[in-house]
């Protein structure tokens, strides 16, 4: 059973997600997973990476962005087999569902404090008022 950080419920209220975990000692739910990193890793990350070689050119980090979003343009386009569509095409459906991302960001890590004076800013980290049992 996956227990989330209250952190992590913090990202999931903030941003309106319900997270679906991969069950413990499921290899299938897992597979999902590692079978997509898998896929993007073989069919784009394995061939940029081997031009680059056989070129002697060193891929930048702008190179492999703009191989990244070709890649991504050219495999939305096609039908996907678990969902049964064209994922550019089924994007434009749900997107008439989809919320709206919050007009702020959400904080992440421990909250500032931060006072000035007239000499100068006096920063500090409030520190959590969680108190742990002994032992």
């Amino acid at each position: 059973m996956v227990v989330p950080t209250p952190d992590y419920i913090r990202l999931a209220t903030h941003y309106g997600f319900a997270p679906d975990f991969c069950h413990a000692n499921d290899p299938q739910s897992k597979g999902i997973v590692e079978n997509l990193c898998g896929y993007a890793q073989r069919d784009l990350a394995v061939p940029l990476l081997t031009q680059s070689a056989v070129d002697g050119v060193p891929i930048d980090i702008r190179a492999a962005n703009a191989a990244a979003a070709a890649w991504c343009d050219e495999v939305n386009a096609l039908a996907h087999s678990e969902i049964q569509a064209i994922p550019d095409e089924r994007l434009v459906s749900e997107r008439q569902v989809l919320q709206p991302l919050p007009s702020l960001r959400l904080q992440i890590g421990r909250p500032r404090c931060c006072a000035r004076s007239t000499d100068s800013p006096v920063c500090a980290t409030a520190r959590p008022a969680t108190r742990y049992p002994p032992g």
